[in-house]
Formats: structure tokens, sequence, C-alpha cells
């Protein structure tokens, strides 16, 4: 036995015999033997039963070859160099085994037969059968070798063993009631039958191309609709079904979406202060977390919005694995702690309008005032945002209340006092003392002034004891005798003002005094050796107890004179001055004012005496008085000088 080298033939359709130099034969055109018969339970046999020419086509088998045929001894193959003939299946058969018996067989002492299949047993001589089994292809080539010219083969009979293979029985079971869960899910639960390997393609509604499943079943994660399609491979006992490209299909798989609920959560802050953040909650059983659903949640409501509620929206991104329903919540701006600052007023009387103070800060608080006590049932009708003011003095009690549409006032309502106390009386009474008797009543006091109350008078025993309150009244007390008077004053107060207590002032009329005599008729001598001034008039030097000196420097301007007070004492600085003299205010004896002539303080002399200055004229005399010019500007500054010591 050969066993020969398979090569595939399988598109093979028919069995070509070719003569060789054999001389072609007319008339033969059938082949005797069997009709198909089964040769197992898996097995069947087809035998020659047609010739047409050179080729024959039964109803699984075609076999083409060179060669002729003889209606009565079988296939002749005859030529030189060995004439092949191939049977192929027509129908993807399985070619196990073919028996072929030798009708004729001349010159065959060297001829041989080779099978691309299977093995080849039996040899050529007239009467045997040549056997090739072991073939299990679709197709088998018998390869007929001669070393001599002229050989001559009838094969009396020609049968074809072969297994039938059946279509593959697939009906894969495809999954139901699929949900998204965030995983790869079988889309195929079983394969439903048996043939061939089975290989599962599949692609989402709407594609085109197929994907191909490596092995297992085809798997999908995200929702949809699936097309399933199966093709297998040919197997021993099934035939090939579909292609990758062009499956089989099996149906369609859908993976229904995740039901989900984005809430937003409801939150709240309080007015004017930062809104809080923004949170929501997915509600689903089996959610997968790290999905991305995109939500975003909005608000209109800010720092600066009013006490109230807001919506907060939810977005998402319309994951195409989850059906979402959307649940808006809300936010809530609450009112804002507000401590309330109230004070009342206490002080004295001044004459201005006087109010409470309810600070309220930078709030949007309206406070309310009244009278009576304000609630929240009264605060409109009993109160105004007007504040109440009050000028004069008295006890006055402001009730408030505070409403605020974004605040929480701390306190709410309240109340204060506005206390203006009564002040004390500005007055100012001046008698009239040492008025000179007359002989006629006289006044005793020359002015009373009093601002916030009325002055009252009374003449009294004396500085101590003050006359009863009944003593007192508006008519200003008047004397006529020479002699002390004791007057006694206070103010009785207004509805501002307190009542003062009594004051004594003292009085006096007095006998009528001599002519007084005038120094301003006189003549002022400065002694610069002694350092002393006197004054004479009409030949008589006044005291100096009765009369002041000032003195000042004197320099002549093309104005005038120009004085500049020095002081009381006589001057040692080198200059030039004037000494003023005026009459005790008190002096019973003398009154006016007088002046002397410029004189000069020489400088201490040095090595080099100095020219000595030439002295400035004296001012003409005033003939009306007998002073000298710019008289009045010194009297009323040496005047001065002297009220001033007087008062102390």
């Amino acid at each position: 036995m050969n066993r020969t080298i398979k090569r595939v033939a399988a598109a093979a359709l028919a069995v070509i015999m070719v003569a060789g130099t054999v001389p072609a034969n007319t008339g033969f055109d059938k082949l005797f033997g069997d009709t198909a018969i089964v040769a197992s339970a898996a097995e069947k046999s087809e035998s020659i039963t047609t010739i047409n020419n050179n080729s024959f086509a039964g109803e699984h088998f075609s076999i083409i070859g060179n060669g002729y045929y003889h209606a009565s001894y079988g296939i002749y193959l005859g030529g030189y160099g060995g004439p092949t003939i191939t049977i192929s299946a027509l129908n993807g058969e399985t070619i196990s085994k073919i028996e072929a018996v030798i009708g004729y067989a001349q010159n065959v002492g060297s001829d041989t037969v080779e099978a691309d299949n299977g093995t080849v047993s039996g040899d050529l001589t007239q009467g045997s059968t040549i056997t090739v089994s072991d073939i299990d292809s679709s197709s088998v080539s018998l390869s007929f070798t001669s070393s001599e010219f002229g050989h001559l083969i009838l094969l009396k009979s020609f049968v074809i063993y072969y297994e039938v293979k059946a279509d593959p029985t697939y009906a894969p079971v495809l999954a139901q009631d699929l949900t998204y869960n965030g995983s790869e899910q079988n889309l195929v639960t079983n394969n439903g039958g048996e043939g061939g390997t089975i290989h599962y393609v599949y692609r989402k509604s709407g594609d085109t191309a197929w994907t191909a499943v490596a092995s297992g079943f085809p798997q999908a994660k995200d929702a949809g609709t699936y097309e399933v399609g199966w093709y297998s491979d040919e197997s021993d006992n099934y035939l090939a079904a579909g292609s990758a490209l062009v499956p089989n299909i099996a149906g369609t798989v859908t993976i229904a979406k995740k039901a989900i609920t984005i809430t937003a959560d409801d939150k709240s802050s309080q007015y004017g202060s930062d809104i809080a953040e923004l949170t929501y909650l997915v509600t689903s059983t089996g959610f997968i977390v790290s999905d991305d659903l995109g939500v975003k949640l909005n608000t209109n409501a800010t720092s600066d919005s009013d006490v109230g509620e807001y919506e907060i929206t939810v977005e998402w991104n319309g994951n195409a694995n989850y059906d979402a329903t959307l649940e808006n919540g809300k936010y809530t701006i609450t009112k804002a702690p507000l401590e309330i600052t109230a004070s009342g007023y206490d002080a004295v009387y001044d004459g201005e309008a006087h109010s409470i103070s309810v600070d309220v800060g930078e709030s949007d608080a309206v406070v309310y005032y009244g009278t009576e006590e304000l609630t929240a049932e009264n605060f409109e009708t009993a109160g105004s945002t007007e504040n109440p003011t009050y000028t004069n003095a008295g006890e006055y009690t402001v009730y408030f209340y505070i409403v605020s549409s974004n605040y929480e006032a701390d306190p709410v309502s309240g109340s204060k006092v506005v206390n203006i106390r009564k002040d004390t009386p500005d007055y100012e009474v001046v008698v009239n003392n040492e008025q000179t008797y007359t002989g006629e009543e006289l006044e005793l006091v020359e002015s009373a002034e009093a601002n916030g109350g009325t002055v009252v008078f009374a003449l009294g025993d004396d500085a101590e004891t003050a006359p009863d309150d009944e003593a007192f009244s508006e008519t200003r007390p008047t004397a006529k005798d020479v002699g002390t008077y004791y007057v006694w004053y206070k103010v009785i107060g207004d509805e501002n003002h307190t009542d003062s207590e009594p004051v004594c002032l003292e009085a006096a009329i007095v006998e009528p005094k001599a002519e007084k005599t005038d120094i301003s008729v006189g003549t002022v001598t400065a002694d610069t050796e002694n350092k002393t001034v006197t004054v004479t008039v009409d030949g008589k030097t006044v005291p100096a107890s009765e009369y002041h000196v000032i003195y000042f420097t004197y320099e002549k301007t093309e104005d005038g004179e120009k004085l500049t007070r020095v002081g009381t004492e006589f001057p040692t600085e080198p200059g030039t001055y004037i000494a003023a003299v005026v009459a005790n205010e008190d002096s019973d004896l003398y009154i006016g004012e007088n002046r002397s002539e410029p004189f000069t303080i020489e400088a201490a002399p040095e090595s080099t005496p100095e020219a000595t200055p030439t002295p400035t004229p004296a001012p003409a005399a005033n003939p009306s008085t007998g002073a000298a010019a710019g008289m009045g500007a010194i009297a009323l500054a040496a005047a001065a000088v002297v009220a001033a010591k007087k008062k102390k």
C-alpha cells in the first residue's frame, strides 16, 4: 500500500480523462454499475451510473479525468505517462473510500495507481479491486502511471463511499431582561444546539459593522439594543454555517437603561452669608458610582438675595446608560441675626431737639417709633418711622419696634427714655453802688438779665440772711437816704431752668463829694536821673498815690506818633519814652489823664563818646484840654491798667 500526499482540490467540480495517444472511440456514453446505496448509518455510497463524454456528474460527486468510456466494459483509461481522474464532492460531502474493480488490464506490468488523499491497496490486474481508504476529504485524485505505451485499463465498477454532514442545529438562547449594571453581560446564555465550532458576532443597533467574539458568548456593557449573529465551522459531522461577514441572525437583546433619580439636596444659609455648597443624591439600587452623570446644580440665590425660597435646578449629561428622573431642590435664605443697640438721652437742657437712638447698622431694618408700647399687631397704626424729638425739659418714654425682611432683630422691640434735665439759669445783676445822695429815690439795681427765668428782688437787713420768698418780686428796689443797702435777688426758673439760690449785693448811697481836680490841665515831668515822675497842677504837686504811671516808647513818624507800651516801671534801656499818668478811679480828689514830653535814656558812655542825640520836639498842647496830642490813646491804655488793678 502506498500512502499518498494530500492535495487540496475542493474547488474542482468535474473529472477529465485524457486518452493520450490511443485513438478515439465513439459510441460509449454509459457506465454500468450500481446506484447509490447506504453503506452504514453515517456512511453512504454512490456508483457511477451515467457517462457523458469524458466527465461524470452524479447526485453527489463529479468525476473529471482523461480517457474514453465504453458502455459494456467500464471506464477506459489509456495513454502514456499516466492518466488521472479527480473525484469531487458536490455538496460538501466527505469522501471516505473508493472501490474500483479492474475489468480488463493490458500491459500492466509496470502500471501503478496513486491517490493524493487516503491509502491505496490492490493492483491493476484483471478482476482485482483497487481500494482507496481513509480519504476523509471532499476531493481525491487517482493517478495511473505506466512505463509502456498503449496500456489499457477498464474499470468494471466504480463505487464512492462518503459521509453526509448535517447542517448545524444551533439556535442560540438570547439573554432576557437585562439592565445596565456597569459590567459586561452575556447577550447569549446557551448555544441552543450542536454542530461545528460556533462563533458569535454582534453589533449595536444602528451600527453596520459586526464585532467578532474571540471565544465564548458575546458580551456588552452599555445600555442599548444589540443584534446577535453566529456562524460555525465545518466539523466531522456538520457543515459550516454562515460567516463573520454574513452571519446567521440569532435575534436582538436589549440592555435596559438603569432607572435613577437625581435629587438636589435642600440647602439654606443666612442672609448675607456665602451660599452653601450644593449637593445631590442619586437614588438607585446598583448605581455605579464611578459613572459620569455630569450633574450640575444651579440656583439663583446669592449672598445678596433677600430672605425667601429659591429653586435648585438639576442638570445632567444624559448618560445613555441611565434613565434619570430629576428632582429639583429648595434653597432657603433665612434671616440673619441683627443685634439692636438702643440708647436714650439724659442731659441738661440746651435748647436743642433730642430723641432716642436705635442703631440697626447697615441693614434693611425699619424702626417704628411710638409713645405707647408697640407690638406686631399695632406698630403700623400706633407707630411711625419718624423718630419723635423733644426740646423742653422733661422725661419722655419712646417705644420702638423693628421690622426687617432679611434680619431677625434682637431685641425686636423695646423702649428708651429721653430725659432732659432743667439747666441752671444764666443771669447777671449789676447794682448802682456808691450813688451820690440827691434827695430822690435812686435805683439800686443798674441792670438785671436772666437766660431761662425771671429775676426777682428783695431788700434784706444784712448780707447773711435772705428775706422770705414772699418778699421777692420783679420790682427793682430803690432807696433815697445815705447808707448801705442789701439787695437780694434770685431767678425763678422756667420750664427748662431751675430756680437759683438767693444772692446778696451791697449798694451804697454816699454823701456828695467836693469837685475833683483834673490833672489833664497840669504838667507831667520825667526825671531820668532819679527815675521819677512828677505831676503838678496850678503849681501844686499831685500826690503819687492819686495816679498811676504807664511808660511807652516814643517814635515820631510821617503819620504821627508811634507809641509802644513798656510797662509801669521807669525804663532803664536806652531810648526815647513818654510817661502817661491816669488818676486812680477811687481817687476822691483827682480825675483825668496826662503825659510827659518825650525823654531820652542815654546809653552808658564808651571809650569813644557818642554824640548826644537831639531831643524830639514836644507835641503841641491840646488847646481844649491842655493835654498833649495823642493823649486819648495813652489815656485809654492807662485807664485799662488802672481798671484791672482795681478789680483785683
